[in-house]
């Protein structure tokens, strides 16, 4: 059977996708993909197995079908700069699509269907790179990017006060009285009496009220924060300023006192984050961030047998330019596990992992909006 270059061409059209998680155990910078397709193919002239040509046409799609489950992964700011710079990547899929294997391949000799299912690596590293280098912070000289002061603390929470459900009840009596007369005596003469009866009917209800729970978190800078988040906006172009040399130099409140905050609630007060902001703005800055990465849940990985932790990581960047500040990216809240030979470990590394994801993602969003 010979398929033209049409049929050929629809091959793509034809791919069916399917999902294999991303992989940042093994290998960092590196996400593990599994596409499948189904495409048409030609075979020998005495032989009925798929041709050379067909197999390698296979493969590509394959590739693709790969590459393109990796990409539907982004977020929509990051989206929004790869559809721009497309081409980029799927003109040059070998540079980022690596170490393709075959997991399973079957042709159907009575549909002359080929069904490729492989196994992939995606080149994050080289990924982020391209993206970044399109942003206009990425291509300033170092000193000319915009001054961002950022405030991320971890949080773990050290006792949890739950209340029992309030119960109100309410009941309601109605009562009536009804009179009756007779009129009877002995010689038939009319008489006139009167017998009364009470009823009471009785109407039970009421509303169940439950308060959340209150949380109170210990709160810690750790440094594996600082240094996760500071190399992912050095690289992308903004220059970082820490929140101690914002005190040091222009006032604000101390970050113990932020951290005394954070230990109680989700968020600074409303004279706190004035004073942060204020003294940021004074100092030259014009991007704050602040966010919190609380330290959940710790159990024990299935599958590797090591301690794995749970992190939530949220945050949010503010213009602070203008006397009303405005935000411009934020994150979260978003869940990611770490895995180590103790709980330590476990938790430095979900933390490094958290920090470094929610980093890119505010990158990405001001990326895309052009904020340098």
């Amino acid at each position: 059977m010979h398929v033209n270059k049409t049929n050929k061409r629809a091959l793509i059209a034809t791919l069916v996708l399917s999902l294999m998680t991303a992989s940042h155990i093994a290998f960092a910078g590196v996400a593990q993909i599994r596409g499948k397709v189904v495409i048409p193919y030609s075979t020998g002239l005495f032989s009925s197995a798929p041709d050379a040509s067909s197999n390698a046409a296979a493969l590509h799609a394959a590739k693709l079908a790969a590459w393109d489950l990796y990409t539907a992964r982004f977020n929509d700011a990051k989206m929004k700069i790869y559809l721009a710079n497309k081409q980029k990547f799927t003109g040059n899929i070998d540079e980022f699509v690596k170490n393709l294997t075959v997991v399973d391949q079957q042709a159907d000799a009575a549909t002359h269907m080929l069904n490729v299912v492989v196994r992939a690596d995606v080149n994050e590293t080289a990924v982020d790179s391209i993206l970044d280098s399109t942003s206009i912070a990425s291509r300033q000289g170092t000193g000319s990017g915009s001054t961002l002061v950022f405030l991320f603390l971890a949080r773990e929470a050290t006792k949890a006060k739950a209340f029992d459900a309030r119960v109100a009840q309410v009941t309601k009596t109605d009562s009536s009285k009804v009179s009756t007369e007779k009129a009877v005596d002995e010689d038939d003469t009319e008489a006139t009496g009167s017998r009364s009866s009470d009823t009471e009917e009785t109407t039970t209800g009421g509303s169940v009220e439950r308060k959340r729970s209150q949380v109170t978190y210990e709160v810690t800078s750790p440094e594996d924060v600082t240094a996760a988040m500071s190399d992912v906006l050095d690289t992308s172009g903004f220059e970082v300023a820490a929140y101690d040399d914002v005190v040091a130099n222009c006032g604000g409140v101390d970050r113990s006192s932020v951290m005394n905050e954070f230990s109680a609630s989700d968020d600074m007060s409303g004279q706190t984050r004035r004073s942060v902001i204020a003294a940021s703005r004074q100092c030259g800055a014009s991007l704050f961030a602040t966010g919190t990465i609380d330290v959940g849940v710790q159990d024990t990985d299935p599958v590797s047998g090591n301690k794995r932790v749970y992190v939530s990581v949220r945050g949010q960047v503010w213009d602070i330019r203008q006397p009303l500040p405005r935000m411009v990216a934020s994150v979260g809240p978003v869940q990611f596990a770490g895995l180590g030979p103790d709980d330590t470990v476990a938790t430095r590394n979900a933390l490094n992992l958290a920090s470094r994801a929610a980093a890119k993602t505010l990158v990405d969003q001001l990326n895309a909006k052009q904020i340098h």
